[in-house]
């Protein structure tokens, strides 16, 4: 711990020397859905002239260039892509005529859903897509970071993971592309898409400390370290091995600490939801913590019964950095919703990011302003009781 409080002192002593500078991105915190909703206002940017997705060309050519094994990246051939943020909770999601590219945006380091990326797979599926015209890509800060054997599911090690599924890092892959690839070819008339990539460029080398005005501070880092572990003076054999095993230990502190954060949010999911419950309750309303239709979501969870065997229930999803979310469905979860029901529910998530399954079976809602997604739910059954 003093290893890492001294560090500290000296990256607050550091910070105080960088001369001034302002990222709009920065000073909004932006949010995993933040990136997921740049990298898709970039990707379905179009050129004037023939309409042509020059972007997603460009990074479909740089998959193709940096991993020459992955030769059904090659077979992509772009058509009208719809590009979606957030629909069927698919981070970004590209449907095209013959192939669809799941994206699943880690960037925050949240922890992988249980089977996620196959319940995706399943969703595109759904939409007519053949598995072999199916593809993952797993965005992670670094490539550190890499998808659980059960976030594939029965999936893992099949054809989409083999043959269609890449990992690619926003500081070694995304960050470098927009550099080298995308900002070099912008037209000198296209003011404000040049400046929105500067800016995420600026904000992504932020992130991963690799702005030329950080180049003096991560020096004085390094040398702190160095000194630390004392390896100004030995031979480079050695020093490489005390970097190494002290960088196993770090990240086993980082696993444990994982876990205790998981463990901590665990519970603080329970008192939420605890809380949640007894409020409801007390209106006199038809209650419950476990939501038959969706059982890995308790408790994680609480649900209203309402007429006709509709189901209320305000859910978050897994992880620590999990969502809230509203969502509507019969309670055998296999009947179409009254387009009454729809409206309603429109009208109290209007300003919010709203989807259905494409069978209209299910509507939800995700909720950034945790604080008020009691008042959303019970602002939904108020408008129930008037149908």
């Amino acid at each position: 711990m003093l290893f890492l409080n001294d560090f500290n002192e000296i990256v607050i002593k550091e910070e105080e020397k960088l001369p001034y500078h302002i990222n709009l991105i920065d000073e909004l915190h932006a949010s995993e859905n933040a990136h997921s909703r740049i990298l898709g206002k970039l990707l379905k940017q179009q050129e004037p002239i023939n309409n042509r997705f020059e972007i997603l060309d460009s990074f479909i050519k740089y998959i193709v260039e940096k991993y020459p094994t992955k030769e059904d990246f090659g077979k992509i051939k772009i058509y009208k892509p719809e590009i979606t943020q957030e629909k069927n909770r698919i981070d970004l999601w590209i449907r095209d005529n013959d192939y669809a590219i799941i994206f699943e945006n880690k960037i925050g380091w949240a922890g992988d859903q249980l089977s996620q990326i196959e319940r995706y797979i399943y969703v595109t599926k759904e939409y007519n897509f053949k598995e072999e015209q199916i593809f993952v890509l797993y965005l992670p800060p670094t490539y550190e970071k890499v998808p659980y054997e059960q976030t594939w599911g029965k999936y893992y090690e099949q054809d989409i993971y083999n043959k269609r599924s890449l990992n690619l890092s926003f500081k070694d892959d995304i960050l470098p592309w927009l550099k080298n690839d995308v900002l070099s070819s912008i037209r000198k008339s296209d003011n404000f898409l040049s400046s929105s990539i500067e800016q995420y460029i600026d904000h992504l080398e932020g992130m991963f400390s690799l702005r030329e005005i950080n180049k003096n501070m991560n020096m004085e880092l390094q040398n702190f370290i160095k000194e630390k572990l004392g390896i100004n003076e030995v031979e480079p054999e050695v020093a490489l091995k005390i970097v190494t095993d002290k960088r196993e230990e770090m990240e086993n502190v980082i696993t444990q600490l994982e876990f205790i954060q998981e463990e901590i949010q665990t519970e603080l999911n329970e008192k939420y939801f605890s809380k949640c419950h007894e409020e409801l309750l007390n209106l006199n309303l038809t209650v419950f913590r476990k939501v038959d239709s969706n059982l890995e979501y308790y408790p994680r969870s609480v649900g209203i019964q309402l007429n006709n065997k509709l189901t209320a229930w305000l859910g978050k999803e897994d992880g620590i950095d999990g969502r809230l979310f509203c969502q509507v469905n019969y309670n055998d979860n296999n009947k179409k919703l009254p387009q009454k029901v729809k409206q309603k529910f429109e009208e109290v998530f209007r300003d919010k990011n709203r989807n259905e399954d494409k069978n209209g079976f299910q509507i939800w809602a995700f909720i950034e302003d945790n604080d008020n997604a009691l008042n959303y739910l019970k602002e939904f059954c108020e408008k129930m009781s008037e149908i």
